[in-house]
């Protein structure tokens, strides 16, 4: 019971956590991480990537290439994983603990 509390506390922490931390990144890589979040379930059963580009033209108003989608993307994973680590979230192999 008390590993219940603990995980509902720390994901409690990381819903409040992870919209300041999208809010600090640069405007392409925000609109990449906010699509990615957002289209997410529709992302998982498609192209993946079109879906992705598709998304953040959406939320940009501008045309955006697969390449710039996908590097957006990774870049803003990057700098959302170093900014949740220093927050005290672990990480195994790329994935919240």
């Amino acid at each position: 019971r008390l590993l219940v509390v603990i995980e509902a506390e720390e994901r409690r922490r990381f819903d409040e956590t992870l919209p300041n931390l999208l809010a600090e990144l640069p405007a392409r890589q925000r609109a990449a991480a906010t699509a990615f979040v957002e289209c997410y379930a529709d992302i998982r059963q498609g192209e993946k990537w079109e879906q992705l580009a598709a998304a953040m033209s959406a939320l940009t108003g501008e045309a955006v290439s697969i390449d710039a989608a996908t590097s957006a993307l990774r870049a803003a994973l990057e700098k959302l994983r170093a900014a949740l680590a220093r927050e005290g979230f672990e990480f195994v192999e790329g994935r919240l603990q």
